[in-house]
């Protein structure tokens, strides 16, 4: 599907008839069913996993990186990522702020932190992200756009 039509299919709705936010029910936690499991598949360092989470034709984007387009893009990504032998302590939260459901779509905001305990020396980074995710045949979800970018640097 183009890609402008999704936009407008998303945006028209939002601009037309307002925003409606939820943070409960059963399109929130399906929300974050998905965003734990993609912490966990994280923390585990499964690359596979991870990108099982994305649609076919996903885009990710995340900082100092091009646009990430397509779920071999996005898995290879991971692959490198978790190639690079981790000298620490690695935790991760990923909490679901709000979700604005749109039928078999979803866009979710959240924040996130990810710690690096290095030596017994805690390093913080927070961030922001937004997913759009869409409903699946089987009635799982998976992420279409996932965007994210980081409050600030590592701090002690």
């Amino acid at each position: 599907m183009n890609k402008k039509l999704i936009f407008i299919f998303i945006c028209f709705p939002l601009i037309s008839f307002g925003q409606n936010f939820v943070n409960d029910g059963a399109i929130y936690d399906a929300q974050k069913e998905l965003l734990n499991n993609f912490v966990d598949a994280w923390l585990k360092e499964d690359a596979k996993r991870c990108a099982s989470l994305y649609e076919n034709e996903a885009i990710y984007m995340i900082p100092g990186v091009p646009i990430l387009e397509g779920h071999s893009s996005i898995l290879n990504s991971y692959k490198k990522l978790f190639s690079i032998k981790r000298g620490y302590k690695a935790t991760m939260e990923e909490p679901v702020i709000e979700v604005l459901p749109m039928d078999d779509w979803a866009m979710v905001r959240g924040v996130g932190n990810s710690k690096e305990i290095v030596n017994g020396v805690a390093q913080t980074r927070t961030y922001k992200w937004i997913i759009l995710s869409r409903k699946q045949k089987d009635d799982s979800w998976k992420i279409v756009w996932d965007i994210f970018n980081y409050d600030h640097p590592l701090t002690n």
